[in-house]
């Protein structure tokens, strides 16, 4: 799936927004869902330090709704599902914001999968 940041999301800081820039095109890393009718929200790396974060989906316009057929629908409790690489299951995030090696590596790995499937 490719996004592009097509609305200000109203950053705070200073200056323009260093995580996200407007009308730039995004590769997705995963959609997660909510029941309570909160904005989905998708994971991109952000501009300031290629880093994963979740932004909401509200402030993309999809360029490209396509993702890869190994990505799995994961349960997540609570009524929240999530769409992503399936590499990205279970404890992944946590063990790769811990910084743990294998899980930075795979990381790596997963995105340049994901740009050969894009062709970017």
């Amino acid at each position: 799936m490719i996004v592009c940041y097509a609305r200000e999301r109203g950053y705070q800081g200073d200056d323009v927004d260093p995580s996200f820039t407007l009308e730039k095109e995004y590769l997705a890393l995963g959609v997660l869902f909510f029941p309570d009718g909160r904005p989905a929200l998708v994971t991109l790396q952000r501009d300031s330090d290629a880093i994963p974060v979740v932004i909401e989906l509200r402030y993309l316009d999809v360029i490209d709704p396509v993702i890869p057929a190994d990505w799995c629908l994961f349960e997540l409790g609570d009524g929240r599902y999530g769409v992503r690489p399936k590499e990205f299951g279970g404890d992944f995030w946590d063990r790769y914001h811990d910084g743990e090696p294998h899980a930075g590596k795979l990381f790596e790995q997963v995105v340049d999968k994901l740009k050969a499937f894009h062709n970017i």
